[in-house]
């Protein structure tokens, strides 16, 4: 009996997809034989753009490619300094994914060094001033391993 329910169930499924199948193939039909609608582009203003600059313009257009711009680096170093005038950190910018942190003393001496990484693991460094201009406070983070705990 369980088998005889099954063997109807399996052919009335058979039979759904067949027509689904037929549906199918007949939408592909009609879409392939639909005219695609192309945009209309009025060529007379086309032509009246370019006929409204003057010779001079139309030929600096083709002989000369745009310039690029030359790229100035996005992070330049960063300096902190003291009251007094007086350079108290500097920060070069990320090379290579590597930066350098140097600290000065209040006579312009440098005192420490770090530095920050980003590899496969990382060190990083979050700075706090005192209101003189002096770093007070270094919070080097280390994240060995990429991994997301610091």
């Amino acid at each position: 009996m369980e088998q005889q329910a099954l063997s109807d169930k399996l052919d009335s499924l058979h039979a759904e997809v067949s027509e689904l199948k037929a549906l199918l193939e007949e939408k592909k039909k009609t879409t392939d034989t639909l005219p695609i609608a192309q945009p209309k582009v009025d060529s007379a203003v086309i032509v009246k753009k370019a006929e409204q600059l003057p010779l001079t313009e139309k030929l600096k257009q083709k002989e000369t490619p745009q310039k690029q711009k030359p790229r100035t680096p996005a992070n330049d170093t960063t300096y902190h300094y003291y009251t007094n005038g007086k350079i108290s950190v500097k920060i070069t910018p990320w090379q290579e994914s590597k930066r350098q942190l140097y600290f000065y003393d209040l006579k312009g001496v440098k005192t420490f060094e770090l530095e920050d990484v980003r590899h496969n693991y990382s060190i990083t460094t979050h700075l706090k001033f005192h209101p003189n201009g002096a770093a007070s406070k270094a919070e080097i983070h280390n994240n060995p391993g990429a991994s997301r705990y610091w």
